[in-house]
């Protein structure tokens, strides 16, 4: 439940239909975006979780595929970060 309701929101939020990996632009903007989004997530993790997502298209995917990518990335970064 909390997954779809962040993944609607983002969504709503996100203005770009397409996400390119080599608009240095978009990164900027999606990680100030979702860092106001969600306030209680830690900047360095939003940070980690969108470069990561970058760095996975290899072209331009929807905002949507996008959305549901950078919360599973999100999801393994933090799972990542409370083992150690």
């Amino acid at each position: 439940m909390i997954i779809a309701k962040a993944e609607k929101h983002l969504k709503k939020h996100i203005h770009n239909q397409y996400i390119y990996r080599y608009e240095v632009h978009d990164k900027y903007l999606l990680t100030r975006k979702i860092g106001k989004l969600f306030p209680e997530i830690p900047n360095n993790l939003i940070v980690k979780s969108v470069d990561k997502c970058i760095n996975l298209i290899s072209s331009p995917i929807t905002k949507d595929d996008f959305v549901r990518l950078f919360l599973d990335q999100l999801f393994l970064i933090v799972d990542n970060e409370l083992e150690s």
